[in-house]
């Protein structure tokens, strides 16, 4: 059976850019599409002709993030929790799949039953804390990450220096 050309055609938030081979369960074409998110996905063919893939999950988690907002008990019980900061805390940058806090660099501890918050420079730990609340975890963390942007940009303005005198391009 020939292969229909999907190249190009949109598919709710997904659009079509080419061939990614089949898929070794079923046989399926499968193609690689770019949502309007801007992330990659291949997905089955059968799945974008049929309507059942329509994003690479990005329609998923905002239908959730706005029941979850909607819910009065369940905020409730994030906020005994202290997890609606995650919601707040989420920015756009990309997270570590096993990332269950939701911001870079905090956890929560099992064994001390408490919030951990680390940060390593260049393969060494310059944050390394436990916290008893989200919010104070975040706020080291974010504290933290100030700091180093802070002294990241004063070093980048500050003229090499070589025995007390400026050095030139030549040096």
């Amino acid at each position: 059976m020939k292969r229909l050309d999907l190249t190009g055609q949109q598919f709710g938030r997904l659009v079509v850019q080419k061939y990614a081979g089949t898929n070794p369960r079923n046989g399926n074409s499968q193609w690689s599409c770019i949502c309007t998110c801007g992330k990659q996905a291949t997905v089955d063919a059968q799945q974008l002709r049929r309507g059942l893939t329509t994003s690479c999950g990005c329609v998923r988690r905002e239908r959730s993030r706005a029941r979850i907002l909607e819910d009065s008990v369940m905020l409730e019980q994030m906020n005994a929790r202290g997890l609606t900061e995650i919601m707040r805390a989420k920015t756009s940058i990309n997270l570590r799949t096993n990332n269950r806090s939701g911001v870079p660099g905090v956890s929560w501890s099992k064994q001390a039953h408490r919030w951990v918050a680390r940060m390593s420079v260049h393969g060494e730990l310059v944050l390394n804390k436990t916290f008893a609340t989200f919010a104070d975890a975040v706020a080291a963390r974010t504290a933290m990450e100030r700091a180093l942007i802070k002294d990241d940009l004063l070093a980048q303005r500050r003229p090499s220096r070589k025995n007390g005198r400026r050095l030139s391009k030549e040096e």
